[in-house]
């Protein structure tokens, strides 16, 4: 599956594990449109949370979900590698850069 993923809006949060939301775009999929797509980092491993709520139980669930982990795992790489050409056209300094992002540059 190869996906085109346009990030539309991006913010550096580095809260915990969550290091950036985004507002992506999926022209592929008739131009719809995913708010407060959360980008994990932990150790060395990324992967990207869609909208969720939290239970009584403290457990996330995703209001939207892949059928197959091949097809999340195509998803996360889709918006991570649009993420990473995002941060390299943006003029981030140094000491606003996160961490997380020196070793994907």
């Amino acid at each position: 599956m190869s996906l085109k993923v346009e990030i539309l809006r991006c913010k550096i949060v580095n809260k915990g594990h969550i290091h950036a939301l985004v507002t992506i775009k999926m022209p592929d999929w008739g131009n719809v449109v995913f708010e407060s797509v959360s980008l994990f980092v932990k150790d060395s491993r990324r992967w990207i949370s869609l909208p969720s709520r939290k239970d009584n139980q403290g457990k996330y669930w995703s209001y939207i979900r892949f059928e197959k982990a091949e097809d999340k795992s195509a998803f996360d790489h889709a918006v991570l590698a649009a993420f990473d050409d995002r941060v390299k056209k943006e003029t981030l300094m140094p000491e606003t850069m996160p961490d997380f992002l020196e070793e994907y540059m």
